[in-house]
C-alpha cells in the first residue's frame, strides 16, 4: 500500500506555493536546481527531456518519475509526433495520485507547449482565436501571437490541474532562446523559450547561470521575480508597511536549500553579501533593454529586411519552395515562419492551396 504524504516530512517552507520558473543556458544545472525543492518521496518529476532525469531520480530515488518521452513512443510508436505528447498528458496527468505530493517538477516546458500549439491549430475556432479580413485563421498566419493566446490558457489549465490533486509547488524549467527585432536575432540577447504565461504564473522566476570560477557548480542565479516578500497591516495606524524583500538580486548558490534560508533571515539589500550583487554579465544577455550597440544593429539589420522585403516584391514561388513550405505547414511551422524563412508571400501559399 502506498505510503501518504503525511507520513514524509516536507523541506518547503510554507511559502511555496503556486508556481517557480527557471531557464538558462543548456547545461547549466537547472534540473539539478530543480530537482531538489522537496523531499524526494514528496516529488513528482515529469521527464519531458529525453529522459535526462534518469540520473537525478537515481540519486534521489523520486516518489513518482516518469520519462515521458519514452510513454509516449512506446505508446505510438517510435516515432512520436506533438500530436500524440498532447493525447497522452490526460492519461499521464490522471496517474498523479491525489494528496500524494507536495512538489511536481516539469523538465521541460518545450515539448508540452509544442503539443498545446498542435491542439490549438487542430480547432483554433474552438479556443477562439480570430481570423484576418481574408477569413484566415491567426492561428494560420500567426498574427496577434498566432496560437499563443490559447496556449496561455492550457497552460494555466494543466498547473491548476496539479493543484487540484494537492502539490503546492510546481517547478518548470525551460530552454533559452535568442531575442529578435524585426531584422532578425540581436546579438548576446536571451529570453526564456515559451509562453509569458509561466513567468506571470510563478512566485519566483529564475535565470539560472554558471557560478565565476573555479566552481561553475553548483551554479548561480539572478532572480527575475520574487513574490516571496513580507509585509504587515497596522491596524491601529491603518496602514500598510513595506514589503521586505527577502531574496537578493543574486543568489550566489542556486539551490533550495539556499533560497529556503534567505526565507528564514532574509538578505540585507542595503549591505549585500559577496555575490548577491548580479554584475552586468549576470543580467544584461537576459534583459529586455538594449545596449546602443545593439541598438544600432537593430536599425541596421531593420533596414536590410526592408532591402529583402522590396527584393521579394519580384520574387516568383518556384515549385521547389512550394514543397518546401508544403513539407514545413506539416512539420508544425506557422505560415509566418516559412513566409519568413522561404522569402514567400502570403498569397503563394493560397494560390497553392496551403492556407
Amino acid at each position: 500500500m502506498a505510503k501518504a504524504k503525511s507520513e514524509f516530512k516536507s523541506i518547503m517552507p510554507l511559502d511555496m506555493k503556486g508556481v517557480g520558473f527557471g531557464w538558462g543556458l543548456s547545461g547549466v544545472g537547472k534540473s539539478y536546481l530543480f530537482g531538489r525543492a522537496e523531499n524526494p518521496k514528496l516529488t513528482c518529476y515529469l521527464d519531458f527531456d529525453d529522459g535526462k532525469g534518469e540520473q537525478l531520480h537515481a540519486l534521489y530515488n523520486y516518489a513518482m518519475y516518469r520519462d515521458v518521452n519514452a510513454e509516449v513512443a512506446n505508446k505510438f510508436g517510435q516515432f512520436y509526433k506533438a500530436e500524440h505528447v498532447f493525447k497522452y498528458l490526460p492519461e499521464l496527468f490522471d496517474s498523479v495520485e491525489k494528496d500524494r505530493y507536495t512538489y511536481c517538477f516539469i523538465d521541460n516546458i518545450d515539448l508540452i507547449e509544442k503539443s498545446l500549439r498542435w491542439e490549438v491549430r487542430r480547432d483554433p475556432d474552438g479556443y477562439g482565436i480570430s481570423k484576418n479580413k481574408s477569413g484566415i485563421s491567426n492561428a494560420i498566419t500567426g498574427a496577434f501571437g498566432g496560437v499563443n493566446p490559447a496556449v496561455h490558457d492550457l497552460v494555466s489549465g494543466l498547473v491548476n490541474t496539479l493543484h487540484s490533486k494537492g502539490i503546492r509547488f510546481v517547478g518548470a524549467t525551460a530552454h533559452f532562446k535568442q531575442q529578435w527585432s524585426a531584422g532578425g536575432p540581436i546579438p548576446n540577447k536571451y529570453e526564456a523559450k515559451g509562453v509569458e504565461r509561466w513567468h506571470q504564473m510563478s512566485i519566483l522566476s529564475l535565470v539560472v547561470i554558471p557560478n565565476h570560477p573555479p566552481n561553475p557548480i553548483p551554479p548561480a542565479a539572478t532572480v527575475q521575480k520574487e513574490a516571496l516578500g513580507l509585509g504587515t497591516f497596522d491596524e491601529v495606524k491603518g496602514k500598510y508597511s513595506d514589503v521586505q524583500r527577502r531574496l537578493p538580486l543574486r543568489l550566489p548558490i542556486a539551490s533550495f536549500d539556499a533560497i529556503y534560508r534567505y526565507l528564514k533571515h532574509p538578505a540585507d539589500l542595503n549591505n549585500p553579501a559577496p555575490g548577491e550583487v548580479p554584475t552586468i554579465e549576470d543580467i544584461d544577455p537576459y534583459s529586455k533593454r538594449f545596449s546602443r550597440d545593439q541598438l544600432e544593429y537593430m536599425k541596421l539589420a531593420a533596414q536590410l529586411e526592408l532591402s529583402r522585403e522590396a527584393e521579394r516584391d519580384s520574387f516568383v514561388a518556384t515549385d521547389d519552395r512550394i514543397e518546401q513550405a508544403r513539407t514545413m505547414l506539416a512539420e508544425g511551422k506557422s505560415a509566418k515562419q516559412i513566409i519568413a524563412e522561404l522569402g514567400l508571400k502570403m498569397n503563394d501559399l493560397a494560390k497553392a492551396g496551403l492556407i
